[in-house]
């Protein structure tokens, strides 16, 4: 194997890593410990979404995606919070922030409602519109 049939670069800049191995036409990512296969040969999302998570709310509450987008929640709230959906939740704690590629082996075309599972009970739901 030679330099043209395989590359990799390690990239380590605070909490997140990616490693990214080009083989045979297909990039794939790792990334906070999911594993992503981005088919598009490397191709950086076309849109990213920042949802700014707030004590009382998500900011948008709504936001329309295409598969493929980068959605990113970051707590700018006071408390801790959870970005819930189906059997995925991440606890984020003020300032942090959390990426999320979506994708269609996970995420169905149409409404994909998520929620602060710590905080849910205060009405602190969301939903991904993906087309």
């Amino acid at each position: 194997m030679n330099s043209r049939d395989y590359k990799s670069f390690f990239l380590l800049t605070g909490k997140i890593i990616a490693v990214s191995a080009a083989i045979g036409g297909a990039v794939f990512l790792l990334r906070l410990g999911a594993f992503l296969r981005d088919s598009s040969f490397g191709a950086i999302p076309m849109h990213r979404v920042i949802v700014a998570v707030r004590d009382n709310y998500f900011e948008p509450r709504q936001v329309r995606v295409k598969f493929g987008d980068m959605v990113v929640w970051k707590n700018e709230g006071l408390r801790a919070h959870t970005v819930t959906f189906r059997a995925i939740s991440k606890t984020l704690f003020p300032g942090e922030h959390w990426a999320w590629k979506i994708e269609q082996n996970l995420f169905a075309a149409g409404e994909n409602p998520y929620w602060d599972e710590i905080w849910r009970k205060d009405g602190i739901e969301g939903t991904l519109i993906a087309e």
